[in-house]
């Protein structure tokens, strides 16, 4: 699917913009600019850079992030396929972190998740590695990569029949906004 994807990706786009062009804080309810950004330190993220490989990186990631948005629940579904929403599908929907916008979900539900983020431990998988004028990596991995987290947003839109979905691809040291 990667392959098929690669034609159709714009970007890049500094964060801050995006962030001014598609997420206003003003439209977020009780959004206290002060208490969210003085929370971002240097080191904020450290157990999870440092954590050994991809799967021991979950739950320190999730553990800092409550402190952000402590009304999402940030669940490791990395071993948990959705088959409800995705039981047709030829491959497994199994993102690693779900965000939900309440407190009762658990595991994987495509139809429920407001943000899908997938992690790489290996710089191989980064589908956003620049190589000539292209920001998509030619490489069989970057090609999967860019696949898999095209599926994601595609059950995702799918199962919530939106037209826009948001979601994270960490990349060991650094997070791509999709």
């Amino acid at each position: 699917m990667g392959n098929e994807m690669k034609d159709y990706v714009v970007g890049p786009m500094p964060a801050k913009e995006f962030l001014q062009e598609f997420l206003l804080t003003s439209q977020i309810p009780h959004y206290d600019a002060l208490s969210f950004t003085s929370a971002f330190t240097t080191g904020t993220f450290s157990s999870t850079v440092s954590a050994a490989d991809e799967q021991r990186a979950y739950a320190p990631f999730i553990n800092t992030m409550k402190s952000f948005a402590p009304q999402l629940s940030f669940i490791d579904s990395h071993n948990h396929a959705d088959k409800v929403n995705c039981s047709s599908f030829i491959f497994s929907v199994k993102p690693d972190v779900c965000v939900y916008a309440d407190t009762t979900s658990r595991g994987t539900n495509i139809s429920m998740a407001e943000i899908i983020i997938e992690f790489k431990w290996g710089y191989c998988h980064d589908t956003f590695h620049e190589v000539g004028d292209s920001i998509i990596s030619p490489t069989n991995n970057g090609m999967d990569m860019l696949g898999q987290i095209t599926s994601y947003a595609a059950a995702q839109l799918g199962a919530q029949y939106c037209s826009h979905a948001f979601s994270v691809l960490i990349m060991h040291d650094c997070a791509c906004i999709i």
